[in-house]
């Protein structure tokens, strides 16, 4: 169903490192050490300029939701295994609850229904 899916996947990790580094670029932690703020800022315009170019090449190879469906989906997971892990941040059952029903909305509206679409081809109603 899925394919070559790699550039995708990528695409998502890019995108929550990005996102982590923009968090560290504006932490108070660092007050006062600019040359690192600034570092972290330039290295969350990398890792989002790499996003978007996974992103592109993933469009390339696959359809666009399925792509967008894998990218999003890789990138709310790491983002929330990267606030566990490096910044203490607990997630909810609530918000566990709610992205896996994001999820399975994008997967719904990918996926294909053979069924439906095999029965409709060929058969023509006569009256």
């Amino acid at each position: 169903m899925y394919g070559n899916v790699h550039f995708a996947v990528i695409s998502g990790v890019c995108a929550s490192t990005g996102s982590v580094f923009g968090k560290l670029s504006g932490l108070p932690n660092f007050e006062g050490l600019y040359v690192l703020k600034i570092a972290f800022f330039v290295l969350m315009l990398l890792f989002n300029t790499a996003c978007m170019t996974f992103f592109v090449k993933a469009l390339q190879q696959s359809l666009s939701l399925k792509a967008t469906l894998i990218s999003s989906s890789t990138n709310y997971v790491f983002t929330a295994l990267a606030g566990f892990i490096i910044f203490q941040e607990t997630t909810s059952l609530l918000w566990w609850s709610g992205i896996s029903l994001i999820i399975l909305g994008l997967i719904l509206i990918v996926s294909e229904r053979s069924d439906v679409n095999s029965t409709k081809v060929g058969k023509t109603k006569i009256n």
